[in-house]
């Protein structure tokens, strides 16, 4: 079986899906983690290092000795204690002593942190499949701080070392949320919005978990420069759309318009374990899945007007009756479909999106970039289809539904870990199988 299966059909609206499918065997290479923690000064409020803490631990176990941990802190300054460290269990001792003696100080230098990051990267050997995740609770005060450059910076940093991936963490709500987004979003990866212990133990396992599962990198789509995506999620270069990772069972959905009969899609990936490119898969029209097809047009739908909903909200212009009647309108257009799990989380993403749009001004500024960063998490997450939504009030575990089975393990017994650590155990469901949305 091929480790990348293409199909692609054209829809009923003249959309067109281009389906890609992982295989469902993992490849098990060796991980490389490169864990970047904001150490600064107000990672110290409400225990935030010291939860930060005690998830790193919890991931060590899920380590093994063919496995890598490269640890970069950053405040005004960088510090790189471990680079490319072996994961052995005398190792691991080490790590988890060093992190016991981190002490929150100075502003955040995000720029110092990317740029250190070369001498990390450039020292991996083959084989190895290398995932970064930034985490910081607020915005870059320090060094470079305008994120057009601070992306570029992201981009170099990609370009160089092929088949990285790049995740994000805010925690809490005071962080830039467009800056992370930006990076996951170039990065290939997950940006999460994280306010308790557990869930920094489940971002971190989500993202050790893709790591573990991938099956295939910079997976990419090439079509004609006239053809456009219906939801702009995935960094496009030209007649390039990039995809990132494809996980063991997991699937990209692109929903593209403009596409004719006589154009050309073709499908491109590298193999995780050399590097090396796959041959080109050319991608033909086959026999419409209008149910599958339909589901995905419908997210891509969502994603854009929550996006739209978000930057008029920012820009002090939301017109609510033309929210509301748009709101409404998709509503109605996905109640015609068969019922299916990721419809009914679009209908409540929908809900949540007229609370939003139609609550009264916060009266504190903060509550308002609150409400705004989670809505942006959520948006990218359904967007990349990667990550794990926010959590709410009346879900605090927040939803993953893009994940793998490895990541939902891995998530789920870290999350359970150190909540016992903190004496305050939730009950966690076992590990579901991959549900195909």
């Amino acid at each position: 079986m091929s480790t990348v299966q293409t199909n692609a059909y054209r829809l009923a609206n003249g959309a067109v899906c281009v389906h890609l499918s992982g295989a469902a065997e993992e490849s098990r290479v060796p991980v490389h983690f490169v864990a970047v923690i904001d150490d600064s000064g107000s990672m110290g409020e409400d225990s935030k290092l010291e939860r930060v803490v005690q998830s790193l631990d919890a991931l060590l176990t899920y380590m093994g000795d063919e496995d890598m941990l490269s640890l970069v802190i950053f405040e005004s300054s960088v510090k790189r204690p471990f680079t490319n460290c072996a994961t052995t269990s005398d190792n691991k001792e080490l790590v988890r002593a060093y992190l016991r003696t981190l002490r929150p100080m100075g502003g955040t230098n995000i720029a110092s942190a990317i740029a250190s990051l070369h001498e990390v990267l450039r020292g991996v050997p083959g084989g190895y499949k290398t995932g970064v995740l930034f985490l910081t609770d607020g915005e870059a005060t320090v060094g470079i701080t305008d994120d057009a450059t601070l992306f570029v910076h992201v981009q170099t940093l990609l370009d160089t070392y092929a088949g990285t991936t790049v995740s994000a963490i805010g925690y809490g709500h005071d962080h830039r949320a467009d800056l992370l987004r930006g990076m996951s979003v170039r990065g290939g990866g997950s940006y999460t919005i994280v306010t308790s212990v557990e869930q920094v133990a489940s971002a971190f396992g989500d993202l050790l978990g893709g790591l573990r599962s991938c099956v295939a990198q910079e997976v990419r789509l090439l079509v004609p420069h006239s053809v456009t995506q219906m939801s702009a999620y995935s960094r496009r270069s030209d007649s390039q759309i990039f995809l990132g990772d494809l996980l063991a069972g997991g699937e990209h959905i692109v929903v593209l318009q403009g596409v004719l009969d006589t154009d050309v899609l073709t499908v491109e990936a590298s193999d995780i374990r050399t590097g090396a490119p796959f041959p080109p898969m050319p991608v033909a029209l086959g026999i419409a899945n209008e149910e599958v097809g339909m589901r995905a047009y419908m997210r891509c739908a969502v994603v854009t007007l929550m996006e739209q909903v978000n930057r008029d909200f920012q820009g002090r212009h939301l017109n609510i009756a033309d929210a509301v009647a748009e709101i409404d309108r998709i509503s109605r257009q996905m109640a015609t479909l068969p019922r299916h799990p990721l419809l009914d989380i679009l209908q409540g993403q929908l809900e949540r999106l007229r609370l939003f749009a139609t609550a009264p001004p916060p009266p504190l500024p903060g509550l308002g970039r609150m409400q705004s960063n989670m809505l942006s998490q959520n948006t990218t997450s359904l967007g990349t289809a990667r990550g794990v939504l926010s959590a709410t009030d009346d879900d605090p575990t927040g939803i993953s539904i893009f994940s793998s089975t490895t990541q939902r393990a891995i998530s789920s017994g870290m999350s359970v870990a150190v909540a016992a650590n903190n004496e305050h155990v939730v009950s966690a469901p076992p590990p579901l199988p991959i549900r195909r949305y």
